[in-house]
This record gives C-alpha cells, sequence and structure tokens, in this order.
C-alpha cells in the first residue's frame, strides 16, 4: 500500500514536494547564518 501511495499523484506528492521545499529552505537559511558569522 505505501509503494502505491508513493506512486499517485496529488495529496501524497504535494505534501513531500512541500516538505522538501520546506527542508531546502532552512538548510539554506542555515548556511546563509554561518556565513554571516
Amino acid at each position: 500500500q505505501e509503494e502505491s501511495d508513493l506512486g499517485l499523484p496529488g495529496g501524497n506528492g504535494q505534501l513531500l514536494t512541500l516538505g522538501l521545499g520546506l527542508l531546502a529552505t532552512a538548510l539554506a537559511a542555515t548556511y546563509v547564518t554561518r556565513l554571516a558569522k
């Protein structure tokens, strides 16, 4: 069931994309903060 959910477009895919986007933003913010110090 989990594998089939990963293949479905929509809800889970959007949540996954959003989660990855937020993670990337957080990593970028941390990187910039470290450069600023």
